[in-house]
């Protein structure tokens, strides 16, 4: 398990870091605070964020165009 800054974790799943400072406000998602006030997120969380978003995208996906 690594723990990644808030600019990591953005950077992984796509969104901007304001995003995810505004989910770690509204707990949306674990972190841990390090000794130093630092948020840091489990990279675990992020393999649990993507599989739970591969099995919302269709099975078509990134096949746009073709029959």
């Amino acid at each position: 398990m690594k723990l990644l800054r808030v600019s990591e974790f953005a950077e992984i799943i796509g969104v901007h870091k304001i995003t995810v400072q505004r989910w770690l406000s509204k707990d949306l998602i674990p972190f841990v605070r390090l000794p130093s006030g630092e948020r840091r997120i489990s990279s675990e969380v992020v393999d649990d964020l993507l599989r739970s978003s591969q099995r919302y995208q269709s099975p078509n996906s990134g096949n746009a165009g073709e029959l």
